[in-house]
């Protein structure tokens, strides 16, 4: 299937790829977050993120909903509006 008569054009993707997860237990006042970090607040800096552990290249250690998104249609293919909402 080409998308604009282009056969160079890529097929869709007709699966979405697999949701990321935390890579170990997850925090217990930030549920989203990994027990590898805390949140912290100073005054001047707000509120920041730092390390209870050692965290490994590649760990997974906050993963959230976005609150927003967009489509790119410069460069990508068209997608439907279902699509992008799942």
């Amino acid at each position: 299937m080409s998308l604009a008569g282009n056969p160079k054009d890529p097929e869709p993707i007709k699966k979405a790829p697999p949701k990321p997860k935390i890579s170990s237990k997850s925090n217990p006042e930030y549920p989203a977050a990994s027990d590898a970090i805390t949140i912290d607040y100073d005054e001047s800096k707000g509120r920041y993120a730092i390390a209870a552990r050692d965290v490994q290249a590649g760990e997974t250690v906050l993963v959230e909903k976005p609150h927003s998104g967009m489509s790119d249609s410069y460069g990508m293919p068209q997608m439907s509006k279902r699509s992008f909402l799942q």
